[in-house]
Order: C-alpha cells, then structure tokens, then sequence
C-alpha cells in the first residue's frame, strides 16, 4: 500500500482501495520443496521445532541480541495524508509512535506537485521524529506517472530535509497493483536500477540501504518475480509484504512464508530481506480478523519473521483511517482512528518494552522444550491451515539475561469469523545450568512478570499458548555477556546466518518421580560467543540403557498407512532392527526429503526414521553426508504422519542412544 499517493486539483487525497488482502477462493495448495522450505526458516533462533531443541537431550543455541529484535520493529504512517487523523491529530499520532517502541517508520517523500504545505510540515514531522530516535524508510519509487525527473526531486527532498532522519530509501511500492500493461516490468527493473545508482551516487545519501521493490499479492509471487527477474545488483535489501489474509502470520498466500521467501530470492537473490509491510484488517469482510485475533497474531508476525532471517519488519499500520468504515484499507491500524489503543498495539508496545535493548549481546544457552499435553504438529504447508508445534526464538539482553520467547503455531481465527483460540500446549523447559532466576511475561497482559522463580530448579513447567510468552533466564552468577560493537542492520550479512544450534556437551537433567529427589544440576558448557563445535550429543545419565531389543507398539487401526509403508521398505530390503541415533537426525531427515513433493494433505514418511539410522548394522548407515541419510520414502496422509512420529519419540525417549528397536504393530 502506498505511501506516494496519487493527487489532483491541488489537494492531497487519499486513493481510496477497494482490493481485499485475503486469501483467493480456491486456492489449491503447493506441496513446497522441503528444501526451500528450510531455507526460510534458516536465519532464525530455531530452524525447526523437531531439531534437537525440542528433546530431552535438548541443544545449546547462539542467542541472537535483543537490541537486534528492538530495532528490527518498525510501522507504517502517512504523515502526508492532509484529511486523515496522521495530519489532523499530529500531537496524538507522535505520542503513540513513541509509546509504541518501534525504532523506524515507512512513509513517503513529498517534493514538486503536493501542495506547498505538504513537503515542509512533514520534514518538519519527520525531524522531530528522528531527534527522539525513531528513523524512516522512505520511499521514491513508482507512481503511475513515475520519471527520472520526479524521482531526482524526491531524492532531492530527502538530501535536502530529512537525510539524518532517513535510514533507506525504498523502490517502487506495489507496482504489480498498477495494471496490466505489457511495459511495466522493463519500466520497474529501469526504475529500481536508477534509485540504485542515484543514492549510490549521491555522497550525502550513498550509506543509505537501498530497498527494492515490493509485490502487492495480486498475482502469485511465483509469477510476479519470475516476471521481474534479477534484480539483485540494484538494491541492498530485498522486500517482502507477508500479509496473511486471516491466516497466522507464517503463512502467505494459503502456504507456509518460506515458499514466498523462496520465490523473491528470483528478484533479490542473497540479499537481506525486509517485511516492509505486514498486518491484519479488523473488519466484518471475509479475510480480516478480530482485534483479539490480531493482538494474538502482530507480535507473533514480528518474532515469526525475526526467526526466519527477516531484518526488519514494519507493520501496516499505525492508525485506522476510519475505524468501522466498509473500506478494508481504512481498518489495518493498531489504534482506531480516534487514537484508542487496540490489544495489538498494547500487545506489540509491550513485547517491545519488555526486551527493550540497546547494546549488542551474545552468548549460549543449552536447554530443550519438551511437550507433555495438547502437542500438535501440523503441517506448515497444509490447506486449509493445520494447527502446530511450539516456536522459539531465544534473544541475549546486555544485562546477561536471556528471553526464551515461545508461542504455539495456532491459528485463532476461522473462514466462519470466528475467535477460535486453542488450548495451551504444555512443556517442560529443561536448562543444564541452574538459574539465578526465570520471570515469565505475558505481553498480552501487560509488562510485570506473571510467574518470577528464585527456587535454581533447571526444570519449569510453563505453556506454549496461541500468545507470546516470553521466559526470561537469568544465569546464576552468570559472566559479562560478550558485547562488541555491532555494525548498523543496514550493513548486516545476507540473511543473517541461522546461530549455531549444537548438540548439548551435557545432558539435560530429567525430571525426578513425585516422591524422589531432584537430580543434581548438570553443568553447561561454557564457552565464548564464539565458541568452538560443541561435543557430540549425549543421552540424557538418566536414560535407560538396554541390550535388549525394544518393541515399539503401534496401534494398527490408528496408523495402517504408517504399518503399509513399513512393510513396504521391510519388503524392499531395509532392516527391522534399529538403532536409536538422535544425533544429526536432523541432517538425514532434510537431505532426504530435499526435493520431494507430495499431494495435498500428504506428508512423507520414512523407514527408517530419522532417529533410527546413522549408525550400526547393513541398511542403516546407507548414504554419506550424513552417514545414514537414505531410506524408504512414500506418502502417507500428514496427520497420521505426524502423530506417529510423536508416538514414537514419547516411546523412546527414555531410551539412550545406541539402544536397539524395532516397529511391533498390534
């Protein structure tokens, strides 16, 4: 949605948009690549939530910094609309932008043709935005009647009024939304390619990053890039708008995000990805949400993306432009038009203020989530949507202190308009390192912790609700966290590498049985920021140890396609005897399934799994690179997938590595 928008008769108007951001009917899934589909959840905290962070072995995870998570949030105004509460109610609107805590906002620029009022008010606006901190993406890009010469005089404006105040300039906003003439790729690729080489060209202006131009979702983004090709050599940062229609905020366009992550990189290639917009509507159209559905959904959006490798995230937007009003683009505020707080403003405000940070931060905490009731593992890609695991994003605050930022992958709003929250999934935290102290905090509530723990236990039990919880672990006697200076987000590397999530040097301590003792605190490795690999991952000292071959029971009536697979591969030559190899099961599980595809409600499903190859007799250890990552691949239907796996890890998990088992079916 535009910031630069059209104008006639010497007065600014608003372009009234009748379009709907909402899911199109009938849209059919596509089964995306697997391994694309690693590839958007890489750059974040966690890469997936079957990885060995969420086991009793758990892991030990670089924390990404809490000041990188602040200054990641941004918002969209249009301080230049003259008949909107932006330009009439100029004192409220500020006041909230500072109450709310993001650290840059995305607006236009307002050089020749606006009114002469229009340009200086809002540089004056901008400026004194940017004497309290808050800094603006700003963009140049295509109008209808876009030309190097009107694009010259925005820059010029920017130069001229607002360059401290400006962190990047943005290409062309939405230009698939601007008809179907057969020129309009070769007019944008020319248009991106000159922004490019003006601002770079432009000493005042050149350290700005350059943000490219961005889809408005009325044609599939497979198309819309594909069309736009390579445009990576005239930007810095690529762009994304993520809306998600009704769904929760990992989805776009009725798939998981990471498809559309994977169709931009056409157009952006390595790049840095920005969300330049993304939001939820609050109407009675189909496709918008409740308020209580967005508040749940918006901080979920910023931390989903954060954990996928998104730099910033800039929510659309700040304020209704008439609250109630049968017209969706009036409706994306966080506050209403009357400048009263929505739950999703004071849910974001709070998150926001809870981590609040200013100075870098890393360091490595070993610890594994472990559900114990109402688990769910639905498939990120499934349509219609499938309710899922817990996520995690872990941050490292300047103080020491880590967040463990947590929240079940549920959706919370249904086709019929419906609130539809979900029960809590429950999980055991378990920390190898006693802490001084767990506070969790309920951003939905408000910004004092609901629980604070002195007790030094390494296991809490706690919820994963539809909500934000974040969990915050502060080390015993814990050392100066590594702080180093840390270049500006505007320079950082190409998709922010995933941290490095090892396996844990020691093992997580098992809860103890009601009547006995607790177990002694495990030490944690203890290593600087940039520590070397961790050790191999050791089974928990709890675990049982056994020479005996183990019989795994399933039930034959509630997975026979899981028991139709396995006697298939058995068929085929692969082993009945297994051996228990949590480590890299990770690894043989994703270079396995790296390309394939299945049909519509389907999952693969492998023999051996994951966990029970790698390492011992002939057939287990086929494949290199990992060792053991071939197996017997078919389709089964996802949900049996899914709850199979769950048995069968609950079944095992007491068991240590190395012990051997095999499927019984009753």
């Amino acid at each position: 949605m535009g910031a630069n928008d059209p104008h006639a008769g010497g007065a600014l108007r608003r372009l009234r948009v009748t379009r709907r951001r909402q899911m199109p009917p009938g849209v059919v899934r596509v089964a995306a690549v697997v391994a694309a589909w690693i590839l958007g959840l890489g750059g974040g905290a966690a890469a997936a939530s079957t990885g060995d962070c969420y086991s009793q072995q758990g892991c030990v995870e670089t924390a990404r910094s809490a000041a990188d998570f602040t200054t990641s949030a941004g918002i969209n105004t249009h301080l230049g609309y003259s008949d909107s509460v932006y330009w009439q109610k100029w004192p409220m609107v500020r006041d909230r932008l500072l109450e709310l805590g993001v650290s840059h906002i995305r607006d236009g620029t307002f050089a020749a043709g606006y009114p002469d009022v229009i340009g200086p008010l809002v540089a004056a606006r901008y400026n004194e935005l940017g004497a309290k901190g808050i800094k603006g993406n700003l963009l140049v890009g295509h109008e209808q009647a876009m030309t190097p010469i009107t694009l010259q005089q925005r820059l010029n404006w920017v130069r001229e009024n607002v360059a401290d105040f400006t962190l990047s300039i943005e290409g062309s906003n939405e230009f698939d939304t601007h008809g179907g003439d057969p020129g309009r790729i070769e007019s944008l690729r020319a248009m991106q390619c000159e922004i490019h080489r003006r601002v770079k060209g432009d000493p005042l202006l050149a350290s700005k990053p350059v943000v490219g131009s961005s889809s408005g979702n009325f044609y599939s983004d497979e198309i819309w890039y594909g069309e736009i090709g390579d445009l990576s050599g005239c930007l810095d940062k690529g762009n994304l708008h993520p809306y998600s229609g009704s769904d929760p905020p990992h989805r776009r366009l009725s798939r998981d995000l990471s498809v559309a992550m994977t169709w931009a990189r056409a157009v952006f290639g390595d790049k840095p990805l920005w969300a330049t917009e993304s939001g939820y509507w609050n109407t009675t159209h189909s496709g918008g949400v409740s308020e209580a559905a967005a508040a749940t959904y918006v901080p979920r959006a910023f931390l989903e993306n954060f954990r996928r490798g998104i730099e910033r995230t800039q929510a659309y937007e700040l304020i209704d432009l008439d609250t109630g009003s049968d017209q969706v683009i009036d409706n994306y505020g966080l506050l209403r038009s009357d400048g009263s707080r929505k739950p999703a403003f004071t849910a974001l405000r709070n998150l926001l203020a809870i981590v609040k940070d200013t100075a870098p931060a890393s360091g490595r905490l070993g610890f594994g989530i472990v559900c114990t009731a109402n688990c769910r593992y639905g498939d990120p890609n499934a349509y219609p949507t499938e309710d899922g695991p817990i996520r995690h994003v872990l941050l490292r605050h300047s103080t020491g202190a880590y967040f463990l930022a947590v929240w079940s992958e549920s959706q919370v709003w249904d086709a019929r308009r419906t609130d539809t929250p979900k029960p809590a999934q429950s999980f055991r935290l378990q920390l190898s390192e006693a802490p001084a102290k767990v506070e969790i905090f309920a951003p939905d509530e408000g910004t004092a912790p609901v629980s604070p723990d002195t007790s030094g236990s390494q296991i809490i039990s706690t919820v994963a609700p539809d909500a934000v919880r974040l969990i915050k672990i502060t080390p015993a006697a814990a050392p100066e966290p590594v702080v180093a200076p840390a270049p500006p987000v505007a320079d950082a590397p190409a998709l922010a590498p995933a941290p490095a999530v090892a396996p844990a040097v020691a093992p997580l301590a098992e809860p103890a049985p009601a009547a006995g003792p607790v177990p002694a605190p495990v030490p944690a490795p203890s290593a600087p920021a940039t520590a070397p690999p961790s050790q191999p991952a050791q089974a928990p000292k709890s675990c049982i140890r056994s020479k005996r071959i183990q019989r795994v029971a399933f039930s034959k009536a509630r997975f026979p396609n899981v028991r139709r697979h396995y006697l298939r591969a058995v068929r085929s030559g692969w082993p009945r005897i297994l051996i228990l190899n949590r480590r890299q099961a990770e690894l043989r599980r994703d270079r396995l399934l790296k390309g394939v595809r299945v049909s519509k409600g389907s999952a693969p499903a492998a023999y051996p799994p994951a966990v029970g190859r790698g390492r011992g007799g002939r057939g287990l250890t086929r494949g290199s690179s990992p060792t053991g990552w071939r197996a017997y691949v078919g389709s089964v239907r996802s949900g049996e997938v899914r709850s199979h796996e769950a048995t069968m890890n609950a079944k095992l998990e007491r068991f240590c590595d190395g012990t051997r088992f095999r499927y019984i079916f009753r």
